[in-house]
C-alpha cells in the first residue's frame, strides 16, 4: 500500500517558512531544518525585536482589558514611552542585534531609525485596540494526507465566539508592501485562514499584512468558501483560494520527502535568491567558483 505524505514525512511538523525555504532551494532547507544552521542578519534581528515589543504591547492591552480595566487606564499605565524603552533595550543589546551584521555605525543607526518609525506607526494604529489573540500558536493537519503544520499568528482581532468575523494580521517589518506577484504566489495568509477554519470552524473575514514602516495594510477579504480578494488594487486584482495552499504544500512536501529518502538536496542557484540566503557564505553556490565572490 502506498504511504501518504503524512506517513512518509519523518519530522514532527512543517511550517510555512519551511515550505518557502524548500521551494527556493532544498540545499538551504537542509542546512536550516536538518543541520540546524539557523543564522540571521540585521533585518531578521530588528524584525525579531519589533515583534517582541509589539507582542508585549498586545498582551498588556489584552489581559488588562480582560480584567475589566478601561482602555484609558491601560494606555495611561502603558504609555508609548514604555514600549520605546523596551525597543531600545533590545536593539542596543549586542546579543539581540549583533554589530557584525552591519557595515558601519551609520548602517546600524539607519536600521534603528527604521525600527523607531515602525513602532511609532504601529502604536499610532494599535495603541487603544486590545487584540483577541497575540502570537496564536496552531499545530494541525490541513488535509488528511499531510503532516501537521505549525505556525504562529501575530495578531487576531474580533469576538471570541465569532471566528467568521476575525481579522488576522501578520506584521512585516520591511520598507515596502509586497508585490502583486508575491501576493499571488504566497501561501502564508492562506495557511493561517485554513488553520482557523480547521480549528474554529470558519474562515476569518480578513487576512492581511501590516507593514508598519510605510504604514500600509494589504488586506484580503473573504468572498466565501475560502476565496479571498485583495482590496484597494488596480486591475488585475489579486485573489486566491485558501485551498490552493494545500496543493502547494503537498507539492513541496513531496520534494522534501524525496530529498530525505534519497539524501539528495540539490542547490538552486539564482543570483537574487542566493544574495539573500542565510547560508551564502558556506554554500558556495557555483561548483567551479572559489566561493561567494564568483557571483
Amino acid at each position: 500500500m502506498t504511504k501518504t505524505l503524512r506517513e512518509r514525512y519523518t519530522r514532527r511538523h512543517y511550517s510555512y517558512s519551511a515550505i518557502t525555504s524548500a521551494e527556493q532551494c532544498l540545499h538551504s532547507w537542509r542546512r536550516t531544518y536538518i543541520l540546524g544552521e539557523r543564522v540571521g542578519n540585521k533585518y531578521t534581528s530588528m524584525g525579531s525585536v519589533f515583534h517582541d515589543v509589539v507582542e508585549q504591547q498586545g498582551r498588556a492591552l489584552k489581559f488588562n482589558a480582560m480584567d475589566g480595566y478601561p482602555i484609558e487606564k491601560i494606555t495611561e499605565a502603558y504609555p508609548d514611552s514604555h514600549f520605546f524603552n523596551k525597543f531600545n533595550a533590545q536593539y542596543f543589546n549586542k546579543e539581540k542585534v549583533p554589530h557584525q551584521y552591519f557595515t558601519d555605525k551609520d548602517d546600524y543607526v539607519a536600521l534603528y531609525k527604521k525600527g523607531v518609525t515602525a513602532l511609532t506607526n504601529y502604536l499610532e494604529y494599535y495603541r487603544d485596540k486590545p487584540p483577541l489573540y497575540v502570537e496564536l500558536k496552531f499545530e494541525t493537519h490541513l488535509a488528511e494526507d499531510l503532516p501537521k503544520v505549525l505556525g504562529y499568528i501575530d495578531r487576531i482581532d474580533g469576538e471570541p465566539d465569532n471566528p467568521a468575523e476575525w481579522i488576522v494580521t501578520d506584521y512585516k517589518s520591511g520598507s515596502n508592501p509586497k508585490s502583486k506577484d508575491f501576493l499571488r504566489k504566497d501561501t502564508q495568509l492562506a495557511t493561517y485562514a485554513l488553520a482557523i477554519k480547521k480549528l474554529y470552524g470558519e474562515f476569518p473575514a480578513q487576512v492581511r499584512y501590516y507593514h508598519p514602516v510605510p504604514d500600509k495594510f494589504q488586506i484580503a477579504v473573504h468572498q466565501g468558501d475560502g476565496l479571498y480578494e485583495y482590496t484597494n488594487q488596480r486591475n488585475p486584482v489579486v485573489s486566491f483560494s485558501a485551498y490552493d495552499a494545500i496543493e502547494k504544500h503537498r507539492e513541496v512536501l513531496e520534494l522534501i520527502v524525496q530529498a530525505i529518502e534519497s539524501n539528495e538536496f540539490g542547490k538552486t542557484v539564482e543570483y537574487r535568491a542566493c544574495s539573500f540566503c542565510f547560508h551564502k557564505e558556506r554554500c558556495k553556490p557555483f561548483e567551479k567558483s572559489e566561493g561567494w565572490d564568483a557571483l
